[in-house]
């Protein structure tokens, strides 16, 4: 018998991701995308050389491939034929480089976790420190010019993080996790309280439901990690699959702001987007308008005006452009771009993952699951699922849940050097 060594460099890559990540997520998070790339390469480099390709879910690899080959498909009927082809190919390069990563995590040695671990908690450290500094002082904001730092640009700034809080809500949880079965307890309450904090002071509202979310279900996950696992993948699949029926109800502009003068402006414009979305899908409700398009459906520039009360009870109208470059919501999303055929794709991905979750032990079930919930949940509510560095933020978040898992079934020091790093082989 002869084992598979995994040191490589996919390793000392994670290692890498987990010191700076946080930070580059809150400073350029769209250098993630980079990252992303970088890290892939790593993975696929020690996946061929060391033959890992057996380590790949062939049903999860092969709902990706399906994905990706009716993206290529819809080429035939894309508005932006180029656009959609090229996006068909990155996504093709991006689900193969973020398997072969998930392939080489699987097989790293007991000490390579343990220092991808302490990374990933410096990294989130340092990120927390930044956020508090950043909401409690004018923080870094000071040193960006030499004028007063007025409430309005503050707040500006304060937003302009949200994408880095974003990789901090998928990460905080399993970090603080693994950090308490490592026996460094200290270390796990003060992360989860700071980035509790952090979280809590941003303006991300997606962010703030995650937290919570990802606490009880880490619990949960530890209970009864094949009961949560099923009641989290027919969850998912039936929000994927209602997102278009739901979106038809949302009322006009003017009538839901009428009903919910409460909702903030960004969250307005999210209800515009969303109807205008599934008013459109019902035009192709089966195959959709194609891969990306929703950057070209017609209609999406022109404006539609909602009258708010200002001063007593003065109306001035707000202008909201019906679908900006992407709905922001990967269901309603799919819905647009791919139809009903990319519902069911999108609903059986993530039965598939459930299920891979609902086979693990509740300690590392505890990692994977709520992680996988909170990426679901951001995922509704903000970002194109397209965009290649949220793409590369869920690969390189997912890489790192799973190098934390096993870490978390018992500490590092105790575990043999040919335990879960190396697989057997003839």
């Amino acid at each position: 018998m002869k084992t598979i060594p995994a040191t490589g460099l996919t390793a000392p890559a994670l290692c890498m991701v987990g010191l700076l990540g946080p930070l580059l997520a809150l400073f350029a998070p769209l250098g993630m995308a980079p990252l992303f790339i970088l890290i892939a390469l790593a993975g696929l480099h020690d996946c061929w050389r060391g033959r890992l390709w057996s380590r790949i879910d062939r049903r999860l690899a092969a709902l990706f491939a399906a994905a990706m080959l009716f993206g290529l498909l819809s080429t035939v009927w894309a508005i932006d034929k180029t656009q959609t082809l090229k996006t068909s190919l990155v996504l093709g390069g991006e689900f193969l480089g973020g398997l072969c990563l998930l392939a080489a995590t699987s097989v790293l040695l007991p000490h390579w976790r343990g220092r991808v671990l302490r990374a990933l908690a410096v990294g989130l450290s340092l990120s927390i420190a930044v956020l508090l500094l950043e909401h409690l002082t004018p923080g870094l904001s000071a040193l960006a010019g030499s004028g007063a730092i007025t409430a309005q640009l503050h707040d500006s700034r304060l937003s302009s993080l949200s994408r880095g809080i974003t990789l901090m809500a998928l990460l905080l949880v399993p970090t603080s996790l693994a950090l308490w079965h490592q026996r460094l307890r200290p270390w796990a309450v003060l992360l989860w309280l700071g980035g509790t904090v952090a979280i809590a002071a941003s303006h991300s509202l997606a962010s703030k439901l995650v937290l919570p979310v990802s606490t009880m279900l880490a619990l949960l996950f530890w209970w009864r990690p094949r009961l949560t696992a099923g009641l989290c993948a027919i969850s998912t699949a039936a929000i994927i699959l209602a997102a278009f029926p739901l979106a038809l109800q949302i009322p006009p502009s003017q009538q839901a702001y009428d009903n919910a003068r409460w909702l903030s402006p960004s969250s307005h414009h999210r209800l515009t987007i969303w109807r205008f979305s599934a008013h459109k899908t019902l035009e192709k409700p089966f195959l959709g308008w194609a891969l990306d398009a929703s950057r070209v459906i017609p209609g999406a520039d022109d404006e539609v005006f909602y009258d708010i009360i200002v001063n007593g009870n003065q109306r001035a109208p707000v202008p909201e452009a019906q679908l900006p470059l992407h709905p922001h919501s990967a269901p309603v999303q799919i819905w647009l771009e791919l139809g009903l055929v990319g519902a069911l794709l999108a609903a059986a991905v993530m039965g598939r993952v459930f299920w891979m979750v609902g086979g693990q032990s509740g300690r590392i079930a505890a990692h994977t699951g709520p992680a996988v919930i909170a990426g679901f949940i951001i995922a509704c509510v903000s970002y194109g699922i397209w965009q290649s560095w949220w793409q590369g933020t869920l690969w390189l978040s997912v890489a790192l849940i799973a190098v934390l898992g096993p870490v978390s079934a018992r500490p590092v020091s105790a575990e043999a050097e040919t335990g879960p790093g190396c697989k057997s082989g003839p």
